[in-house]
């Protein structure tokens, strides 16, 4: 089954964290998405991921630990690295993760 996420009909959930909202996509078994946006200026401390990390960005611009983002940028990460995130502009980005349970 195909699945179509327009990003004009998108339905953004507030997460426990002020600035920071989820809208999840879809997946698979062992593989799931979830488009975030977040506010401009908002940092969060370094933090673990238990499995890895594929993040790509669609508009703005992001910081994950030295690596900064812009638009079409996509950084990967593995399994227990961890990294800071601070947004340098408000910015929407995708997440897809190597886990069964669906972001959201």
């Amino acid at each position: 089954m195909t699945l179509a996420n327009h990003a004009v009909t998108r339905d953004w959930i507030a997460t426990p964290y002020d600035g920071i909202d989820i809208a999840p996509v879809g997946g698979e078994s062992t593989v799931n998405t979830a488009a975030y946006r977040i506010r401009g200026g908002l940092q969060l401390p370094a933090h673990p991921h238990p499995v890895w990390e594929l993040v790509t960005v669609l508009s703005g611009k992001l910081r994950l630990g030295a690596a900064t983002l812009s638009a079409g940028d996509v950084l990967h990460t593995s399994a227990g690295e961890a990294h800071d995130v601070e947004a340098l502009e408000d910015t929407v980005f995708l997440v897809t993760v190597g886990q069964a349970q669906q972001l959201g």
